[in-house]
């Protein structure tokens, strides 16, 4: 998921990737000292193994991860361990300006490093995590799209058929309670995925209770930290959630749509 920082205490994986921004200083003995700043999950969910390079071709850092088979439990057979890659990613620098401390939060659910202007508002910077821009534009080619316009609603919604193929934008504004999709659901409805933002507790969940009903699938909700900004224009930002979907691999990206080809 789109790294936005914060608590890591819910967790559940054994596989782990985190960042942080820190300032280098120099001891009196001459060695180096990192003091950090901010920093939280390089992936809410089971990508292991992250690691990333340089691309000096387009100036960016790409990043790339692993999801190995079953949470954790890595399956060992004659063609070795199985799994899958992730979308590649791009790393950089996310920077808001004219935010406000609407609710006296800002500094310190938001876990980005956090200035405030001389103006009385705030500029956040924290990692930017987004699928390259690239990459999305050649999964889109010769795809078709459909938009739907749902409105003001109180409870679900059924929109239409999709694919096991395919990726979902949606966007959620002013809303109270948990508010999200839910993708993936047989005709029986014996297998369903949901996915939704819980402002009570500022996380993303992907509930995989009922996402298959092979016995053996880990069926544990997986848990990712996301505080929405404030700004005095605008108010809190929507929630924009850029689902991909490809068989069995799911990944939830939130709040890039900006960052990535239209």
């Amino acid at each position: 998921m789109g790294t936005e920082g914060g608590n890591v205490s819910f967790h559940e994986s054994s596989h782990w990737s985190l960042w942080n921004e820190g300032i280098v200083t120099r001891r009196t003995n001459g060695s180096a000292q990192f003091t950090p700043i901010s920093g939280g999950a390089g992936d809410w969910g089971l990508l292991y193994a992250m690691t990333s390079f340089n691309d000096t071709k387009h100036n960016r850092r790409v990043q790339w991860g692993w999801a190995p088979e079953d949470e954790g439990n890595f399956a060992l057979t004659q063609q070795g361990y199985q799994g899958c890659f992730a979308l590649p990613r791009e790393l950089f620098v996310h920077m808001a300006t004219g935010l406000i401390n609407a609710d006296g939060n800002l500094t310190t659910l938001g876990n980005s490093h956090v200035t405030e202007q001389s103006d009385g508002t705030f500029t956040a910077t924290t990692l930017g995590n987004r699928p390259l821009p690239d990459v999305i534009a050649g999964i889109r080619k010769g795809s078709t799209s459909t938009t739907y316009s749902v409105g003001k609603c109180s409870s679900s919604k059924k929109l239409a058929a999709g694919s096991s193929h395919m990726e979902l934008i949606a966007t959620f504004s002013d809303f109270s309670g948990a508010a999200g999709l839910t993708i993936a659901a047989s005709l029986g409805g014996e297998e369903y995925t949901h996915i939704y933002f819980d402002p009570s507790s500022y996380t993303i969940n992907v509930d995989r209770a009922h996402s298959s009903t092979i016995v053996e699938f880990s069926n544990s909700t997986v848990v990712g930290y996301f505080y929405p900004y404030a700004s005095a224009k605008s108010g809190t930002e929507s929630i924009t959630m850029n689902v991909f979907l490809d068989g069995s691999l799911l990944e939830v990206y939130v709040n890039v749509l900006s960052f990535l080809p239209s």
